[in-house]
């Protein structure tokens, strides 16, 4: 029965790739995973460039310092440990809305270039596809796109089996041992 399944999908997603055309399966999964990789490398630049500028004041002086200021005139202490206990406050503070300012601005530029460079791709992935379609490379670009649907629901599948290695239980195991194929790729 499982490998009824197995079947059923990657034939699926191979249809499925067949009609989307090979530009757009290879693409529609590479989007995340390519935007990922160089947002990863890029974030960095922009993020140092960000940190030295005035938009880190702004983000430290209202974002972060607003909500974790502390009053320390409530805290009613003796006058001998006012200055002490207010100077020690005020400089854990100031360093923890620094690394704060930090981390907001690296994670603000991640995903500002994540989503610039996604939308980049549909850009070029929709240039190219328009070319595919071209009545020479149209079969073409379907063919492809049978086998890297093929290939795509192949891979979403061992990925399935990985994370069910995490979850399974004795049921599911012993489903996936009777079968031939899904066993091959659990194991």
């Amino acid at each position: 029965m499982a490998d009824i399944v197995l079947f059923a999908f990657i034939g699926i997603m191979a249809l499925w790739g067949a009609k989307t055309g090979f530009i757009k399966t290879v693409f529609h999964f590479g989007y995340y995973v390519i935007s990922i990789i160089i947002a990863m490398y890029l974030y960095p630049f922009l993020s140092n460039y960000l940190i030295d500028s005035q938009f880190s004041v702004f983000v430290h002086n209202n974002i972060i310092m607003p909500r974790i200021g502390v009053d320390t005139s409530e805290l009613n202490l003796p006058t001998f440990l006012e200055p002490i206990v207010t100077g020690g406050i005020e400089n854990t503070t100031e360093a923890i809305a620094n690394s704060m300012t930090k981390l907001i601005i690296n994670i603000f530029c991640f995903i500002l270039i994540f989503i610039i460079l996604k939308i980049g791709l549909k850009l070029v992935v929709g240039v190219l596809d328009k070319i595919a379609k071209l009545p020479v490379l149209s079969s073409l670009n379907k063919l492809g796109g049978l086998i890297a649907g093929a290939a795509n629901g192949a891979l979403i599948t061992y990925i399935l089996l990985a994370l069910m290695t995490m979850f399974s239980n004795d049921k599911v195991l012993d489903t996936i041992n009777s079968s031939k194929f899904v066993a091959d790729m659990y194991n």
